[in-house]
């Protein structure tokens, strides 16, 4: 459930873009949060999503917070980084969203 402040116009601070929507429809979609799991683990259970020990706040570009190779996805709609921030979902992500949106809602991606 979100806030209608978090839509675009909306009064939320850093959050009104409507950013929070294609979060919440990403997690209807299959996908998990970026930082699920932490460091350890299998993360969002995508391989090409980078490890993430916290959801990011602002937009800290250059945060690393994962031994693992690559720096934190604040970038990714999945994480939890300003709206301005957050433009993109990853290959492995998009693929898993077209899997599960056919598989289980009957709906096809072209």
């Amino acid at each position: 459930m979100f806030s209608y402040d978090t839509m675009p116009g909306g009064t939320r601070a850093h959050h009104h873009q409507g950013k929070t929507a294609i979060n919440l429809i990403g997690h209807w979609a299959g996908l998990w949060s970026t930082y699920q799991g932490g460091c350890s683990g299998d993360g969002d259970y995508v391989s090409d999503t980078p490890a993430e020990a916290s959801p990011a706040v602002g937009c800290p570009t250059g945060r690393n917070t994962c031994p693992q190779p690559g720096a934190d996805p604040i970038h990714n709609y999945m994480d939890d980084s300003n709206d301005n921030c957050r433009d993109r979902f990853t290959t492995g992500q998009y693929q898993r969203i077209t899997g599960i949106l056919a598989q289980y809602r009957g709906i096809r991606l072209s």
